[in-house]
């Protein structure tokens, strides 16, 4: 890791890669360049713990040639900002469009999560599944602060002003493939998760096996499976424990949509579910059979993704943090506050009356 220190002290620790030390250094931010070179469009989401009370924590990305930052605790501690910088030649302290004020600051001790999408059009930031900033507009207004430049603007980084431990580190390749330094495995560059996911296909062999033959509420097609009842699941297997992410591909034709059913717990039945409803993407939490729904998060689908075309549903679940992505391309996001720790396992897919499901996949 020694090579990719711009500046400060970080080290590896057991949970992950720390910043210690001062908050700054006669070389400007303590920062630490990633082995890793984005893609055109991209996720970039951390987990982090900040160990100390103030100062900020923030992510350098790399995008249409320019590189900038993600801001987070930016400005006074009582007066917290979040957003990206430099925008006009300005920090996140001072306000603009690409930058908003923090109800809270980050707190000393809880595991965090931040997540910046760059897209061709703009950028949004998100902490624990909550949407700070949505800007879109022109690149060229966003730069490198003279003092939290990388080695290289291609590359993506970490920044932090407080002392933090950041657990995780995931890029999600949207458009484009990114690029691993050589010498370094893409598990290793950015995190447990890695610059790309390795799926292993689910649905095939147990369809070409003729693993559902025998259930009068499933209907084999030429490229895939249906049900003739409204709704109906398709467990995965029993004694396998799927922690996934998992994602399937599917035609919702007539039907009203589908859904992934993740299990919290056994004994309580509570589970997790990432639903497609066609025009509107949900997460929420419920108790057996479905009852005592908690609405998590919801939002309504971009038009830009048809009904008619074939779609593919991402669902993962870390912890209490939920994400589903719909076609790599929108995605929602949400934390259920109400549970510290999460260790349950995927159990199985809803699909309803019409929908082809064509493939489910596993994360290796």
């Amino acid at each position: 890791m020694k090579r990719d220190v711009s500046a400060g002290e970080w080290v590896r620790t057991a949970d992950g890669v720390a910043k210690q030390g001062s908050g700054s250094t006669d070389k400007g931010a303590v920062r630490l360049q990633l082995p890793y070179q984005p893609p055109e469009e991209y996720d970039f989401e951390v987990e982090f713990t900040a160990v100390a009370e103030q100062q900020s924590v923030g992510q350098i990305l790399s995008a249409q040639s320019r590189a900038f930052s993600w801001i987070m605790a930016g400005n006074k501690p009582e007066a917290p900002m979040a957003g990206f910088e430099l925008f006009d030649n300005g920090p996140t302290s001072r306000p603009s469009e690409a930058a908003a004020p923090m109800e809270r600051n980050l707190e000393k001790g809880r595991r965090h999560v931040s997540r910046v999408e760059v897209r061709k059009a703009g950028l949004r930031g998100f902490l624990n599944g909550v949407e700070l900033v949505n800007w879109s507009g022109d690149f060229k207004r966003l730069a490198p602060a003279p003092d939290s430049k990388l080695r290289d603007d291609n590359h993506l980084g970490l920044r932090a002003a407080r002392n933090a431990i950041f657990h995780k580190i995931t890029v999600r390749e949207i458009t484009g493939t990114g690029k691993v330094d050589a010498g370094v495995s893409a598990t290793t560059s950015v995190g447990s998760s890695g610059a790309t996911v390795a799926w292993t296909d689910w649905l095939g062999p147990r369809l070409a096996k003729g693993q559902f033959a025998n259930r009068p509420d499933l209907v084999v097609e030429k490229d895939g499976i249906t049900t003739n009842q409204l709704v109906t699941g398709i467990p995965f297997d029993k004694g396998t424990v799927v922690r996934g992410p998992v994602r399937m591909t599917y035609l919702l034709r007539e039907s009203e949509g589908t859904q992934f059913v993740f299990s919290i717990d056994p004994l309580t039945y509570e589970s997790y579910r990432a639903e497609d409803k066609g025009s509107e993407l949900r997460l929420f939490r419920c108790g057996k059979d479905g009852a005592n729904q908690t609405m998590l998060a919801s939002e309504k689908i971009p038009a830009a993704i048809s009904r008619t075309a074939e779609r593919t549903l991402e669902f993962r679940v870390d912890g209490n943090v939920l994400r589903a992505t719909v076609n790599g391309t929108f995605s929602l996001s949400a934390q259920d506050t109400t549970l510290a720790t999460v260790s349950g396992s995927f159990y199985s897919i809803y699909i309803n009356k019409g929908l082809l499901l064509k493939k489910v996949e596993i994360a290796d």
